[in-house]
């Protein structure tokens, strides 16, 4: 019996992860379904949502490794460089195409600049690492992300969004706090005081286990705001496409930015591609909470499109990555003779 349910857990981690496009899809047309169906239903399942943002935000924390911020010093150029190109570039990047593309859309505008303004905080080391970036300076990266958010995100909201909607600034705090502080400290007490003390199989097992709930936990949350959202959805379908266009051309855009910008300071490939991807990838889990409890379902609804199309945006530029490589190294040495 505890032989299969080892079985179990990883089998379902792999088919969540492996599928979880697919899957995200299934939610959306589930939660589509039942609102507009069963609209009663939908109401009733509304409380249950912030529980639902906490625990798909809290596995991810207990993965972070504070102590990295120790790191800074000796990387303080790079680290400056992305402090620039994370916090500052990208956040103005996401402002302009707001206004050039939905301007006239004000909720999905602000879902739109959610999802632009909160930096990742774990995915984009399994980006950096498989396009053979610096996974050194990556996980100083995440350090700074994590800790810096508590206070660029509030910022970077009512500076952008206020153009659009009125900004409930303390609302939006008392979010991010919420949905980043208390899951932050909640996951580092779990990995210092439990996680680290297990053995390395049961270890394995814990961790795999908070994926699950992870991922589990961003589908339900995704059911239920379309559900919220299931009779506008249906109405106006085009909703996706104008989420998409903007969302495909900022992914995009801003990492050959961090190229770009990395270019001028002659970092290498390694340092170059971890500046790029940490620049352009996106908590969509903050997003999606601090636009569902600050904002409306609407704005919420616009940041359910960001992990949809994260994943394969994101694989795209991995390949690209690589197939930049030896032309940067190239030129790179070309530029030191």
């Amino acid at each position: 019996m505890a032989a299969g349910s080892k079985g179990i857990i990883p089998k379902l981690a792999t088919i969540l992860g492996r599928y979880l496009i697919l899957w995200v899809f299934f939610s959306m047309a589930l939660g589509t379904l039942v609102g507009y169906s069963l609209p009663r239903v939908s109401q009733r399942l509304e409380p249950i949502v912030p529980a639902l943002l906490f625990m798909m935000i809290f596995p991810g924390m207990t993965k972070l490794e504070l102590e990295h911020l120790f790191e800074v010093v000796k990387d303080y150029k790079k680290i400056a460089v992305s402090f620039v190109t994370t916090f500052i570039i990208t956040p103005l990047i996401v402002g302009l195409f707001a206004y050039i593309f939905l301007r006239n859309y004000p909720a999905f505008a602000v879902g739109f600049i959610l999802l632009g303004i909160a930096p990742c905080i774990g995915m984009v080391l399994a980006w950096i690492n498989l396009a053979g970036g610096d996974n050194a300076l990556a996980a100083v990266l995440v350090s700074v992300n994590s800790t810096l958010q508590f206070f660029t995100i509030p910022f970077w909201v009512y500076v952008l969004a206020h153009v659009y909607v009125k900004v409930p600034v303390l609302l939006v705090v008392r979010s991010v706090a919420l949905f980043v502080l208390l899951p932050m400290m909640a996951g580092l007490l779990t990995r210092r005081y439990f996680l680290v003390k297990l053995e390395t199989e049961r270890h394995e097992r814990v961790t795999t286990l908070l994926s699950i709930i992870e991922k589990l936990a961003i589908l339900f949350a995704v059911v239920v705001i379309l559900a919220l959202q299931g009779r506008t959805l249906i109405a106006k379908p085009w909703i996706f496409l104008l989420m998409a266009l903007p969302l495909l051309i900022y992914y995009y855009f801003v990492y050959f930015v961090g190229l770009g910008v990395s270019r001028l300071f002659r970092f290498d490939y390694p340092t170059s591609v971890a500046i790029a991807f940490n620049a352009n990838s996106t908590n969509f889990e903050i997003a999606i909470a601090i636009a569902f409890v600050s904002f409306s379902s609407a704005t919420a609804l616009a940041t359910v499109v960001g992990p949809i199309l994260e994943l394969p945006i994101l694989v795209s530029l991995i390949h690209l990555s690589q197939r930049l490589r030896p032309a940067w190294e190239r030129r790179l040495k070309d530029s030191m003779l």
